[in-house]
């Protein structure tokens, strides 16, 4: 699979809060076709571009990475709870994400939409 092919991963991106095997590396190309936000970061003069280094600030490793293996065609979310989702489709949406992830988890979160999750 590509996304475990070592020689593509040209970018190491680091997270402020995360637990797992972070940080990992990632291939420049796909982390701009996966975000417009990226995107610009990655490709327009900003130091991201030239140290090859991406820092996300206020964004939990684990939970970008399951955004980007959704966007990959991965499907690790449709077991995940309530506030999984929630913290998912923050970051899809805080990265612009393409709209076939957030109709995903927004589907995955309406099929868990009861009167508790409604409470809270």
């Amino acid at each position: 699979e590509m996304m475990e092919e070592d020689s593509l991963k040209d970018t190491e991106v680091h997270f402020e809060s995360s637990q797992g095997p972070f940080p990992f590396r990632c291939n420049i190309f796909l982390l701009g076709l996966f975000s417009p936000v990226l995107r610009r970061m990655l490709c327009r003069g900003f130091k991201e571009s030239s140290e090859k280094l991406l820092e996300l600030k206020e964004v939990d490793g684990t939970a970008f990475s399951k955004v980007l293996e959704l966007w990959c065609g991965g499907n690790n979310y449709q077991q995940s709870a309530w506030s999984e989702l929630k913290q998912l489709a923050a970051v899809a949406d805080r990265f612009q994400v393409t709209d076939e992830v957030l109709t995903a988890l927004e589907d995955a979160m309406m099929e868990r939409l009861n009167v508790e999750v409604c409470v809270e």
